[in-house]
């Protein structure tokens, strides 16, 4: 009765979502399963969806089935369309699904993970696919192994731009007789979590990854990024070397050390890489070979500003790593091994540091500009172990940004404004943090040092998991002023005519973005305007959201309130610490965020990134 009360005040208090999930795990099967097309007003509220997550882990019910006809029937333009099942879909469901996608007029991100039952043909769901072909941008398949299908399908979607695969047997033989000059696709983002066969443990030089070769030949040489998450076997780095030379971003998981040196001749001949992480698969394997890692440094590309380094290294191999790179590393990624970086690690660091800043005539622009560190133990603990690392603390006094690192398994794709902002608001909120320690206690006497550390560090936890939902937002936020906010970049871009769209598979220019000297609806014009319009209204917009996610947001400070109020029995203590917490943040968001965050030419380094990023798209 709750839910439902819920339900109905929800359905009746909006005009219309953009984002509905639909979310169902075998742990709330004691939660009586609602229909939700039932509620007053549900068909009128889903008329403008965009975005439909179907995440759902049980038998198919009536109400299920319900839920996908209902909005297909009443709407027909989600963009994003998430379907994940853990059981076996049947000939029923299958069809509701395939009609619900069918259903729909232009899907751009299109996310599927379904077990299907020996009665239901895949083929057809590749064709119901293959429906969004002239739309799709991104494409995600999990545990789907008709790879024929597959290839099939990519020939027609002449603008999908980013493809994940998961779940399939990399040795597959694809037979494509219909097919018999390998067609050429467009895709710039590859990212792949093949199936580990038990033959696939062995020696990598004997592993033919008939599959996936076929399709790096397929890419010739519009791949930027390629995510491998499996055995990278000699012949892989070999098809990449001669057929997808151009790419920005790589990241290998490799079987064993020795394959370190078949990347260096790949990375040899990759003259535009910028972004490299590598991981071994005995991720307790500490590397000492120094001529390995001789060999990698010296092969690293003048190109090089990212390297995430996700295996041990002895401190002298690091040293050497650093030492023979003849590219200036921006952003480095290390492990932790014992939640703690050592003294060595620390002045390795401190010296590549400041000796690149004398290098180059003190221009701190070029220099080491992110750290982070990779946990091989997840959970709170070893995260705050480590942020409170005297080492670590020491660090943050001449690196901007140390913190934390992404999942070695996290793709790089992504809206190049979030991502720069993301940067800019991670520097803020590490001085917030820092602040914080000094003024949570501010005249509050008569409490245990290690009481306050207690506090302190789960209010920073709290905060952290607050930041990552604020970042993770920054994409639609964007969006939302570049699209739907007066004036929008929309509409047609021929009247007059300023630049020639350019053919498939081909970037706009920046003389491009010179020339759409108006608001219209293509890349250029965003361009264009962006340091007119885009960027200020972006921070403008961020700047809002900073508000309602921190200092006006019941459920963050609520969360403080609470976190405090249980950790003090002294209710005037309790009181005088949220307080203080209060001031602060309000402190930090009107005199420190407000007034730093991407204003005057602070984000400006990041243009010249996002400019291209905007002329790929078409």
């Amino acid at each position: 009765m709750t839910y439902e009360i819920i339900c109905n005040l929800i359905f009746n208090s909006c005009n219309y979502l953009r984002g509905l999930t639909y979310h169902w795990k075998e742990e709330f099967n004691t939660i009586k399963l609602l229909d939700y097309t039932k509620f007053s007003r549900f068909h009128q509220v889903i008329y403008n969806l965009r975005i439909f997550k179907f995440d759902y882990c049980c038998f198919p019910t009536p109400v299920t089935r319900n839920l996908l006809s209902t909005i297909s029937k009443f709407n027909n333009n989600i963009q994003y369309l998430l379907i994940n099942t853990d059981y076996y879909v049947g000939s029923e469901l299958m069809k509701i699904i395939l009609q619900f996608i069918k259903s729909q007029k232009r899907i751009k991100v299109l996310s599927i993970n379904v077990c299907l039952n020996l009665d239901v043909d895949p083929e057809i769901l590749y064709q119901s696919i293959q429906f969004h072909s002239n739309t799709l941008t991104h494409l995600k398949l999990d545990a789907m192994n008709e790879f024929e299908q597959l290839l099939k399908l990519l020939v027609t979607c002449k603008n999908l731009i980013t493809l994940e695969i998961l779940g399939f047997d990399p040795e597959m033989i694809p037979y494509l007789d219909e097919l018999p000059i390998i067609p050429q696709i467009n895709i710039k983002n590859l990212y792949c979590l093949p199936i580990m066969n038990r033959n696939q443990k062995g020696n990598s030089s004997e592993i033919q990854l008939f599959s996936i070769i076929y399709l790096l030949k397929m890419t010739n040489f519009n791949l930027k990024s390629f995510t491998y998450l499996a055995n990278c076997t000699p012949n892989l780095m070999n098809i990449i070397k001669y057929k997808c030379s151009n790419i920005t971003h790589l990241t290998f998981l490799l079987s064993e050390e020795k394959n370190i040196l078949d990347l260096c001749d790949l990375l040899m001949n990759l003259p535009n890489l910028e972004h490299l992480s590598l991981k071994i698969s005995s991720s307790d394997l500490e590397i000492s070979d120094k001529f390995i890692i001789q060999k990698l440094a010296i092969s690293i590309p003048y190109t090089l500003n990212t390297l995430g380094i996700y295996f041990f290294l002895t401190t002298e191999c690091l040293k050497i790593l650093l030492t023979n790179c003849k590219s200036v590393i921006r952003v480095l990624t290390l492990p932790c091994k014992y939640y703690y970086i050592t003294d060595e690690i620390f002045e390795i660091l401190k010296n590549y540091y400041y000796e690149k800043v004398n290098d180059l005539d003190h221009d701190q622009d070029y220099c080491l500009k992110e750290f982070r560190y990779s946990l091989f133990s997840e959970g709170n603990n070893a995260s705050i172990s480590i942020k409170h690392n005297e080492n670590i603390q020491k660090l943050k006094s001449f690196i901007p940004i140390v913190d934390v690192a992404n999942s070695f398994s996290t793709p790089f794709y992504g809206d190049a404004f979030a991502q720069a902002y993301t940067k800019e608001i991670t520097k803020l909120f590490n001085k917030f943090d820092s602040d914080l320690e000094t003024d949570l206690f501010n005249r509050v006497s008569g409490m245990k040092k290690s009481t306050k550390k207690e506090i302190y560090n789960s209010c920073v936890n709290i905060i952290s998991d607050t930041v990552k939902t604020f970042e993770s937002n920054l994409v639609n936020v964007v969006k939302d002023s570049i699209f739907n906010q007066e004036p929008k970049f929309k509409g047609q871009c021929q009247n007059p005519h300023r630049v020639k769209q350019p053919p498939k598979g081909v970037n706009w220019t920046l003389s491009d973005c010179q020339k759409q000297d108006y608001i219209c609806g293509n890349p250029p014009a965003i361009c264009h305007f962006m340091e007119s319009i885009v960027k200020p209204r972006n921070v403008k917009n961020i700047n809002k959201n900073f508000i309602t996610t921190f200092t006006k947001s019941s459920t963050f400070l609520n969360k403080i309130s609470n976190l405090i109020s249980s950790k003090v029995d002294d209710k005037s203590k309790a009181k005088a610490i949220i307080n203080n917490f209060n001031n602060s943040l309000n402190n930090f968001q009107k005199n420190v965020f407000s007034k730093n965050f991407c204003t005057k030419k602070v984000c400006d380094h990041y243009d010249k990134n996002i400019k291209l990023l905007l002329l790929s798209f078409p």
